[in-house]
């Protein structure tokens, strides 16, 4: 079963107060009913928010937490062992304004500056050749952080929450949350989610940075 899912909703027709607004959201669900979970908050993420645009800070946080909340109500979506990424983008005429919850992520491909100084010239991917960036007219720029135990705020908080972290059994994976100190009770890739109502006796949050 695909869980992941994406959205772009247009709200210039239903806001007439901002002018060219748009929102565009992706949601990676994971565990026994994931793709419900993020069917749900797909919908209702948009839905929250297109009435209360003016303070996005607020509202996207009072969203997430409402919505996290009603999951937690829903049977049907195995809340204690289902959830999702959320990571949404608002785009407000020139104002680009991001949430995040998870380790999805939000990218920005940029025209690069002509004459930019200061960058690396050479970039070699990863098992492949390298790149002259001198003539590579677009650079990418991470718009959010990844939210999960490698990052020290975050584990900090699930260790005092009574959670364990264990370490990544090789390079590239993500350390992962577990509910006992044997790791064997469900180990989760990230330290903020919709649902997973298990993980949060253990520091998991569904608050938005």
């Amino acid at each position: 079963i695909n869980q992941d899912r994406g959205i772009v909703v247009n709200f210039s027709k239903s806001t007439s107060h901002i002018h060219q607004t748009a929102l565009f959201g992706v949601f990676d669900g994971h565990g026994k009913r994931g793709e419900r979970v993020a069917e749900y908050v797909m919908h209702e993420i948009p839905n929250r928010l297109q009435h209360r645009l003016s303070d996005l800070d607020r509202s996207f946080s009072e969203t997430y937490i409402s919505v996290d909340a009603e999951i937690k109500r829903r049977p049907d979506m195995e809340p204690y062992h289902s959830g999702t990424t959320a990571v949404v983008a608002v785009l407000q005429g020139r104002k680009l304004s991001i949430s995040n919850v998870g380790d999805s992520r939000a990218v920005i491909g940029r025209r690069r500056e002509e004459g930019q100084g200061g960058s690396p010239t050479r970039y070699t991917l990863p098992g492949g050749p390298a790149v002259d960036l001198s003539q590579t007219r677009y650079e990418s720029i991470p718009l959010t952080k990844d939210q999960n135990a490698k990052d020290p705020t975050e584990r900090r908080r699930v260790l005092k929450s009574g959670g364990f972290v264990a370490e990544p059994l090789e390079p590239g994976l993500p350390a992962r949350i577990y509910l006992d100190k044997e790791c064997t009770l469900v180990g989760l890739a990230m330290s903020r989610s919709l649902g997973d109502h298990n993980m949060k006796q253990v520091g998991v949050l569904a608050n938005p940075v």
